[in-house]
Formats: structure tokens, C-alpha cells, sequence
């Protein structure tokens, strides 16, 4: 009998084994996608029954790892609809810290290997959230001004949900340009600063109303800050 296959053979092989392996990861993200969107709520102002922390944590550290495994094509087909989830986790005004900042890892991962022109409209969105004015809105929609639902304490009895929702904006904008995207948001920075100025400028008494406290508003501050030194250090190094 023949002991060794042809190069030909072996190399049809090969192609079938790795096309096999692409749909495999393809079905994998696309999964996921799926249970995430599932899971996570489909407005950003609906956060009266927010999902199980817990499992929203360990779906989001899967599809981090998932998506640096896949191609460059297998991401962009889920890249649209993984986004959407990533910005209603990161600036819903309901995750905790740690299923926060894994979000903003999804993210960067998908700019990484997916379509990394969706960034800059990415930023513009986290940036419209962060930084909307009290008595305008966002561009998503979101009237800042609606005290009567916005100005609920949520965390700790001292944090708002509009004070929240900018926290989780600011923060993922800063994990972005940690891990590796500050070049690309370079063009962001002047704006960032300036919109960071007005919004550290606010009186006291209308910040803590806006944010829930004047603890609250020191919390919006620190992370507006943190958000314009990551930016503007990474952008200057460069």
C-alpha cells in the first residue's frame, strides 16, 4: 500500500481541517454574540432588572479570549451587533467595575482584529455619553435632564445612574487608550480635553445634583481625569 499521502493530498487536508477550524470559530462568536444580546438589557435606561453580574462576566472574558482567536472576517460579521452590547455594559449605569472594564477589553479586541475604522465612531458615542450636557441630550437619545429617573442613587447610596452611566463611558474610553487604541484617538483628544474642562467646571451644587451627591460628582471627576490623562500622555508619548 502507499505509506505517505501526495503533497496534494496532504494539503487538501490541511485547507478542509483549517476551514473547519474558521467555522468553528465563526459559530463560536456568533454564539456568543447571540447569549450576550440575550442577556444584556436593550436600552441604556432600562437597568431595573440588570443581568446576573456573575455569568455577564465570564461570557464577556470568553468572547475577549474568542475574539482574539478568530479572523479578521469572523469579527467584523459579529462586529456591529457585539459593539451595541459593549456600550449598553459600558455606559448602561447598572454593570460593576470588573464586567465594565472586561467590556471595554471586548471592545478593544474587536478594533484590534475586526474593523478598527468602527472605533472612531465608537469613541464619538462613549464621548457623547461622558460628556452630554445636564440640561441636553446625549446622542443616543438620552435627555440627561430627566431627574426624576436619572437622579435615583444607584451605587453605594451616593452615585446616580446618569453619574454612573458617565463613569462607565469615561472608564472605557480610558481602557481603550491603555490597551493600545491612543494613537487612533489621537484626533479625539482636543475634544475630550475641552468637553473634560466644561465638565470639571460645573458648580458644585448643580454637579452633585446632577450626580447624586457631591461624593458622586468627586466620582465623575476622578474618572474624567483619568480619562484625560490616558488620552492626552498617549497621544503626547506619541
Amino acid at each position: 500500500g502507499v505509506r505517505h499521502r501526495g503533497r496534494r493530498t496532504r494539503d487538501r487536508g490541511a485547507c478542509q481541517r483549517g476551514g473547519t477550524r474558521a467555522r468553528s470559530a465563526m459559530s463560536a462568536l456568533s454564539a456568543l454574540e447571540k447569549r450576550l444580546t440575550a442577556l444584556v438589557p436593550t436600552t441604556w435606561t432600562d437597568a431595573s432588572a440588570p443581568p446576573d453580574q456573575r455569568s455577564l462576566f465570564e461570557l464577556l472574558a470568553e468572547t475577549a479570549a474568542t475574539t482574539l482567536r478568530s479572523s479578521s472576517a469572523e469579527v467584523k460579521e459579529a462586529q456591529r451587533s457585539l459593539e451595541d452590547v459593549m456600550l449598553r455594559v459600558t455606559c448602561g449605569g447598572w454593570a460593576g467595575p470588573a464586567v465594565r472594564v472586561t467590556a471595554a477589553n471586548v471592545l478593544a479586541n474587536l478594533f484590534f482584529v475586526g474593523n478598527e475604522v468602527a472605533l472612531y465612531s465608537c469613541v464619538n458615542e462613549l464621548v457623547a455619553v461622558a460628556f452630554a450636557d445636564d440640561d441636553k441630550k446625549a446622542k443616543n437619545g438620552l435627555s440627561m435632564a430627566r431627574a426624576s429617573k436619572e437622579n435615583v442613587t444607584l451605587v453605594a447610596g451616593y452615585l446616580s445612574r446618569r453619574a454612573a452611566k458617565r463613569i462607565g463611558a469615561l472608564d472605557a474610553l480610558t481602557r481603550l487608550a491603555n490597551k493600545g487604541h491612543a494613537d487612533a484617538m489621537r484626533g479625539a483628544a482636543g475634544g475630550v480635553v475641552a468637553a473634560a474642562e466644561r465638565l470639571l467646571k460645573r458648580a458644585p451644587e448643580r454637579a452633585a445634583a446632577a450626580d447624586g451627591s457631591a461624593k458622586g460628582a468627586r466620582a465623575v471627576r476622578r474618572a474624567a481625569l483619568r480619562c484625560v490623562g490616558a488620552i492626552v500622555s498617549s497621544a503626547s508619548a506619541s
